[in-house]
């Protein structure tokens, strides 16, 4: 009798010992690092007794069912178990098992009893006999970033120090380099006319004036709040102006960038090109012009400015209003 229950002992702990062997034997069959759950196989990789942790992914990536979550979770939940199976290549007692209703296995979701997806499973070490829905933990979902929230999650529970890795983008890397090797063939090629370009100190100074005017003016907040270009009033009018600091529409913005561009040429132009005018009458007509052109355009600006912020306390032609 005592060499029985000592061989019953010595099977048992035997068999605990291979659960980590058996579950990776399951993983090599799976043919990736992920063990594919069937109808025939998922209750005897989930029961107890086992040494090891098992992430349990229940899934339906089919277009068909319309999961986008699904859809975003699977690859990520790949993307962690080889990870995990290229810092532990015999799994150091951590698994990855996952079941796809769009396998057609049903039954498995049946016997979960689940009514949505997808949900995540941790199996922990038990010396137990258990059943496949026993000894399980369910881990919320991750909302954003979901392969590195889940990496840090599954760290937690099972201290170990789970990593998730981001795929080294060859392509991407391999069509830089072809880029760049074509630009700077290209470049040596044509040097004299690039450096024409790139030494054109008119062209440079005009494409500098033009993107101060435009950035100044709020193009890049029109661009992050996704700002429409003008609005309809209830009566069939636009409006290209809105009231306020906060807010503002991309008409706005050419608007006030073309009344900038006029003031800057005018002013230029006043102090730079009307002197070197031989004939005084007409300096001083090209001075009076330029001047009153000057008045004008300013108080378009701030009547702008008072329309924007009603406490604006400044004004020089009355233009409308």
């Amino acid at each position: 009798m005592k060499f029985t229950l000592l061989a019953l002992t010595l099977f048992l702990a035997v068999t605990n010992a291979l659960s980590a062997s058996n579950l990776f034997k399951h993983k090599e069959k799976s043919k990736s690092n992920v063990i594919k759950l069937t109808k025939n196989n998922y209750e005897r990789i989930l029961e107890g007794p086992r040494d090891s942790y098992i992430l349990l992914l229940l899934t339906a990536t089919n277009p068909q069912v319309g999961c986008t979550i699904c859809q975003q979770l699977s690859p990520e939940f790949d993307k962690l178990a080889d990870s995990w199976f290229s810092d532990h290549p015999d799994g150091d007692n951590l698994f990855f098992a996952r079941s796809d209703f769009a396998d057609g296995y049903r039954e498995i979701f049946q016997a979960f009893q689940l009514n949505n997806v997808p949900r995540l499973y941790l199996y922990s070490p038990t010396e137990d006999t258990t059943k496949f829905n026993e000894n399980l933990q369910q881990l919320p979902v991750p909302g954003n970033n979901l392969g590195q929230e889940l990496a840090a999650v599954l760290s937690e529970l099972t201290e170990k120090d789970v990593k998730i890795y981001e795929a080294v983008p060859y392509g991407s890397i391999l069509i830089t380099a072809i880029f760049t090797f074509c630009s700077v063939l290209l470049l040596k090629k044509n040097f004299s006319s690039v450096s024409t370009v790139f030494s054109n100190k008119p062209l440079w100074g005009g494409l500098t004036v033009f993107s101060i005017l435009v950035f100044i003016t709020g193009y890049m907040f029109n661009a992050i709040r996704g700002m429409p270009y003008a609005r309809t009033l209830p009566d069939g009018r636009a409006e290209y102006f809105v009231s306020g600091q906060q807010a503002q529409l991309g008409a706005e913005t050419q608007i006030m960038s073309f009344i900038y561009a006029i003031l800057a040429f005018s002013f230029v132009s006043l102090v730079t090109r009307v002197k070197y005018i031989k004939n005084e009458k007409v300096q001083f007509i090209a001075v009076a012009i330029i001047v009153f052109i000057i008045l004008v355009v300013y108080s378009a600006l701030f009547l702008i400015f008072k329309f924007k912020s009603p406490g604006y306390p400044y004004q020089l032609l009355k233009l409308w209003g």
